[in-house]
């Protein structure tokens, strides 16, 4: 079984293809929507923004090359899991490392609160997954208020004021 050294969920994970080196942009720990009306439980959540998942594997022998599968499970704030349908399958065979980036599109609502991103993986011709790594995303939904429409068009309008040129002085 591979090692986990480590999993970041972020905006963008950017890999240099001239030294081989990962940047993480913008480390996501929540996600804060504005939404008309409160979702309905069970219903997925498609964010405007991505979410990526950035994992870094290590073969468990050096020399010895492996293969396995990950996937992702979604752990609500009620705690029912959502296992990923598509798995991705990893290859050890060439390096001793893998990155995956792996998007997040979507989340199961069940609420506002403490949401669990968990990595598991699983050997080939086992039927087993073991989780890897678990981390949360706290999602908070809050409603807009309804905006109040103007009384007449003209209370809408504010006058616009003359702007003043700077002068240089020598």
């Amino acid at each position: 079984m591979p090692e986990h050294i480590w999993s970041v969920l972020c905006y963008k994970g950017c890999l240099d293809k001239y030294t081989n080196q990962v940047s993480l942009l913008d480390v996501i720990e929540g996600a804060a929507m504005v939404a008309d009306k409160q979702p309905d439980l069970g219903t997925v959540l498609n964010f405007h923004i991505p979410i990526n998942l950035v994992t870094l594997w290590l073969r468990t022998a050096i020399d010895e090359p492996e293969s396995f599968r990950t996937r992702l499970v979604i752990v609500t704030p009620d705690g029912h899991e959502y296992p990923n349908r598509s798995e991705l399958p990893c290859d050890l065979i060439e390096t001793p490392r893998l990155r995956t980036f792996l998007r997040i599109q979507g989340l199961p609502y069940q609420g506002n609160g403490m949401y669990r991103v968990n990595i598991e993986c699983q050997d080939p011709g086992s039927t087993t997954w073991r989780r890897v790594s678990s981390m949360p995303l706290e999602l908070t939904i809050t409603l807009q208020a309804p905006t109040q429409p103007a009384k007449t068009p003209e209370a809408s309008v504010k006058p616009l004021r003359k702007r003043r040129r700077a002068r240089i002085r020598n």
